[in-house]
């Protein structure tokens, strides 16, 4: 089993290929340590930090954008994004203000990062 990932961790944009054998992971193509140690947590356990919109209370046209105060595993997002289309922010939200906490499986919170027009 394998895989080839671009690394993004610095300017060189590695092309890595990865492979597993015998639930060893080696990664080739890394011009540096850093690429080495993406490639396998993005093979091993892909994440993500979540970034989305919410919607105001009393508004069927206004949204604000949030994202989640962590990265979250990749197999998670779909079900985190959900639960954010069925949430309301208040009409008072502040830059940063926590509007969910401790939610899907790590226990992420979801943080306000734009303002409401």
């Amino acid at each position: 089993m394998g895989a080839n990932l671009i690394c993004y961790l610095c300017p060189n944009g590695c092309e890595l290929q990865v492979l597993e054998e015998e639930g060893r992971i080696e990664v080739d193509g890394n011009l540096c340590e850093k690429g080495a140690v993406f490639a396998e947590n993005e093979f091993v356990n892909p994440q993500r930090l979540l970034t989305t919109t919410m919607r105001i209370a009393n508004s069927k046209s206004s949204l604000i954008s949030v994202r989640s105060d962590r990265t979250v595993k990749k197999a998670e997002m779909k079900d985190l994004v959900a639960l954010i289309s069925k949430t309301e922010a208040p009409m008072d939200v502040a830059y940063g203000q926590v509007l969910l906490e401790n939610v899907g499986l790590n226990g992420v919170s979801v943080v306000v990062t734009g303002m409401v027009n």
